[in-house]
């Protein structure tokens, strides 16, 4: 579905997909459905089929040969640090616990998010400029489809770089050069956007020259990470006419 959302292709890094949107996994939203349910059984009449189902799995929740829904939820109020709210059978404020249980899950998912990024060697360029789980705004201003989605593809590498087709080929890293100029080093991110002179014309049209004279990592984060609404769309158009551009030399 994120990958439908973002026109990705199918090998897209969910992870990177996830850290465009900003959007946490199901599981929070389905774990707080689960206590909110939970919440709504605890104040049902007794003589209720549901409540006496509850109340037996509830009484006999440590026999073994048992997989009571009410073990899963004690779990998971313990799983996540709410353990006491099991113990005294509900809350004093159920609207104030709630909001305080969804960001619990958030804050974890989050924490989850971040160091599935920090160990995944495929996202090291991803690193670089991306620290929070949070909507990036070229999604949101960058008002013309082909040039968000060739931003978007360029982040989570998405493109044919040779970085990232040599990956998908098992070339070592050291041979994966690009075949635009003779500086003879890796074609990654980096080079495409400030370094590769192939493309000097559009990236003096399109980037600023601060960026690319001289090329540093630190620049390379800086407009990546840019909330500037003029910049994105004019980094967004740069990526697609240079990737077109790098297609059609291949092609002749």
């Amino acid at each position: 579905m994120l990958r439908f959302i973002l026109k990705l292709y199918t090998n897209t890094s969910i992870i990177a997909m996830r850290g465009e949107l900003g959007r946490p996994t199901l599981k929070v939203l389905m774990y707080c459905k689960i206590i909110r349910y939970w919440l709504r059984i605890l104040k049902i009449d007794e003589n209720t089929i549901v409540y006496k189902c509850y109340k037996f799995q509830k009484n006999n929740i440590d026999l073994h040969r048992y997989d009571f829904w009410a073990k899963k939820v004690r779990a998971l109020l313990q799983s996540y640090g709410f353990g006491e709210v099991w113990e005294n059978q509900g809350v004093g404020n159920e609207t104030v616990f709630l909001k305080l249980f969804k960001q619990r899950c958030i804050d974890i998912d989050m924490q989850c998010w971040t160091n599935d990024l920090s160990n995944s060697s495929r996202l090291a360029t991803y690193c670089i400029f991306k620290k929070e789980l949070i909507l990036e705004q070229y999604l949101t201003c960058v008002d013309k489809p082909i040039f968000r989605i060739a931003l978007c593809k360029f982040r989570t590498s998405s493109h044919l770089l040779k970085i990232e087709v040599g990956r998908w080929n098992n070339i070592p890293k050291k041979d994966r050069i690009c075949d635009f100029c003779n500086l003879n080093v890796i074609e990654d991110e980096f080079h495409f956007l400030l370094v590769c002179p192939k493309f000097i014309d559009l990236r003096m049209k399109y980037i600023p020259s601060y960026y690319f004279n001289p090329p540093v990592i630190y620049k390379f984060k800086t407009i990546l990470s840019s909330q500037n609404t003029s910049i994105l769309r004019k980094l967004g158009r740069y990526i697609f006419l240079a990737t077109k551009l790098r297609e059609e030399c291949y092609q002749n």
